[in-house]
């Protein structure tokens, strides 16, 4: 036990940036992969459950919601991420003030979207989506988004405090709960119950984040002040509405290429298969998802310190370990293919170039999600949203040129092409950016 204190005190002394690092990345860790893993083997009952073409419909609706959850606001969780690690130690009225007004303005843009979301999910599901019985999975999961945009902005709001010990705690209480709640509702009433269960869960996990919010707020000396000084609403806002904009193009370029893909023949068959190696994908890459959170606030707190140096060390670090986690985790897929498409039952099995595409996909959508916290840190969010607006072009023109003739194959190999393409002019523009901010330092 002394030598690994001796060793920890070496590499990791305390209140080092490598120790504020290191410590962000293990609760992150701990916490996305309790969250994360009992997410999947929710996802696996669920597919087990109700069959390939039913979880193709699960697939499509989550899909359906994550495209109007960017009107809900879900881009004000990073503004009030990268604001309150800005002055969680200078100003804290106004940390206080930010964390108000993102929150008072998620949860009023989540309620109008969901409102919206109810009100036309049989435009959607039926014009769109040319599916009668997916109407009512569509009205349910219009309470999500309400209560997603809530949940993020306090999450991140907590990320903003480098809270990720408390962040850990309760993504595993979160997983705790959702768990048991939508397996069982699944078992019991198949896809209704299974997302009736996610509304459940989504409520509770917001009370907890409340809890958790107001303890941490109070450690700081901050006070949630939901009278905005005009200050606090533009910076915000001036912070918010690209990232906000960003959100609100490439969720929809993303549903967009999943229903080509459910309007083509036997379409909700192959996107069941899509959606069983999406969901492999998402809990494959917790640990770089997970450290993602620790990029937005440290980035941002060492820029407001001017130090641009350590600041391009760790991007470089973080961007290196990132391709590295992910690129093993494809490496464990490709050895495994067969028995993780067969965990989700007989009908999923077969289909491994897709479950490998994929995942391979990952790699870049992970180095895509450094980078962009990179220029978010820099205040280049107009930049980020014309990258953003880049990827959602190159998805949709690849999506109709792969989608027809290889269906849910053709649809991974858009992701991955448009991921890759964004991710390489992002590494240039980002070096570029870098030198140049330290130049006019």
């Amino acid at each position: 036990m002394s030598f690994l204190l001796t060793l920890k005190n070496q590499y990791l002394p305390d209140g080092s940036l490598r120790d504020r690092l290191a410590r962000g990345a293990y609760w992150s860790f701990l916490g996305a992969f309790f969250a994360q893993g009992l997410r999947l083997l929710s996802n696996v009952v669920i597919a087990r459950t109700v069959g390939r073409e039913a979880f193709g419909e699960y697939g499509m609706v989550l899909s359906s919601v994550g495209m109007v959850a960017g009107l809900g606001g879900i881009g004000l969780g990073m503004s009030v991420s990268k604001h309150v690690a800005e002055f969680r130690g200078s100003d804290v009225d106004q940390a206080g003030s930010t964390i108000g007004v993102s929150l008072y303005s998620s949860a009023a843009l989540g309620l109008i979207a969901a409102v919206l979301f109810y009100v036309l999910s049989p435009v959607i599901g039926v014009r769109l989506l040319r599916s009668e019985s997916i109407v009512p999975l569509l009205r349910i999961g219009s309470v999500i988004i309400c209560l997603g945009a809530i949940d993020g902005t306090l999450t991140n709001a907590l990320a903003g405090f480098e809270a990720f010990q408390v962040i850990a705690r309760i993504s595993f209480l979160k997983g705790i709960i959702e768990f048991p709640i939508v397996v069982i509702s699944a078992l019991l009433w198949g896809l209704p119950g299974a997302l009736a269960g996610m509304v459940v869960s989504f409520a509770v996990a917001c009370l907890v984040d409340v809890v958790a919010v107001r303890s941490v707020c109070r450690n700081h000396g901050v006070r949630i002040q939901f009278r905005h000084s005009r200050k606090s609403a533009a910076t915000v806002v001036r912070f918010g509405i690209a990232v906000y904009l960003g959100s609100i193009i490439t969720q929809p370029a993303i549903w967009g290429a999943n229903a080509l893909l459910v309007n083509q023949s036997g379409g909700y068959a192959e996107m069941g298969i899509f959606t069983a190696a999406d969901k492999w994908r998402i809990a494959t890459l917790f640990l770089p998802a997970a450290i993602s959170r620790i990029y937005l606030p440290v980035f941002s707190n060492l820029l407001a310190g001017g130090e641009y140096d350590r600041m391009k060390k760790v991007l470089h670090t973080v961007f290196m370990l990132t391709g590295f986690l992910a690129t093993v985790m494809v490496f464990i897929t490709l050895i495994f293919s067969e028995a993780i498409l067969g965990a989700f039952g007989r009908d999923f099995q077969g289909n491994r170039s897709i479950l490998m595409i994929l995942a391979t996909s990952g790699i870049f959508i992970s180095l895509n999600t450094v980078l962009g916290q990179a220029l978010l840190s820099m205040n280049k969010v107009w930049e980020r949203f014309w990258y953003d607006f880049s990827l959602s072009i190159a998805l949709v023109l690849a999506s109709f040129l792969l989608v027809p003739p290889y269906k849910a194959a053709g649809l991974s190999m858009a992701y991955l092409l448009s991921f890759l393409a964004v991710t390489i002019g992002l590494t240039v523009f980002v070096n570029r950016t870098l030198r140049s901010v330290k130049a006019v330092a």
